[in-house]
């Protein structure tokens, strides 16, 4: 059984936001914790989770006419190689994370050649299927190597895309209430 780290995890979050539709609600390039889900394969199989064990996952596409999520799942990925994964996804114009508009490039030309994300931490899941969802602020500060903090190539924030390509800019740092919490 692979290790579950979302206590890890959980402690670089901030604000977490419910969301009840997520078919309408899910940004590419954001953070999510799945609290609910019930599975395709049995109508009457769900499964919840408590805030220290459900799944974060990280949003590379949502397709709705598919009804699927395409995501990374956080919680069974080492904190310590997580690093090398979002290294790759620091966009250097902007030194921040950004998986850009188009999310077949952003997949191929991060993703592909690190066989050993794709094949284990990539997932989807049914949109119809998230019963109970969190949107979270996640300091990806934590997420790259110090040596890019260290050197300001990332910034604290990260660039989402809503359904309707509306950009949105998430700065945790700033936010008074990651401050209160990490002190």
């Amino acid at each position: 059984m692979a290790t579950n780290y979302t206590r890890v995890y959980k402690n670089w979050t901030a604000n977490p936001k419910p969301i009840h539709d997520m078919k309408n609600a899910v940004k590419r390039g954001a953070f999510y914790q799945i609290v609910e889900y019930k599975y395709v394969e049995d109508a009457d199989d769900s499964k919840t989770w408590s805030a220290l064990t459900a799944p974060i996952v990280y949003v590379l596409y949502a397709s709705k006419r598919d009804d699927l999520l395409h995501c990374l799942k956080l919680s069974y990925i080492n904190p310590l190689k997580v690093k090398s994964l979002f290294k790759k996804l620091v966009d250097e114009k902007d030194n921040e994370l950004d998986p850009g508009r188009n999310a077949r490039s952003f997949y191929n030309n991060n993703l592909t050649e690190m066989k050993h994300v794709s094949s284990n931490f990539y997932r989807t899941y049914k949109l119809s299927g998230i019963v109970r969802a969190l949107e979270v602020d996640m300091d990806i500060t934590k997420l790259v190597p110090k040596s890019y903090v260290q050197a300001g190539e990332v910034k604290a924030g990260y660039k989402t895309y809503g359904t309707r390509g509306k950009v949105e800019q998430v700065n945790i740092l700033n936010d008074k209430k990651y401050k209160s919490k990490n002190k």
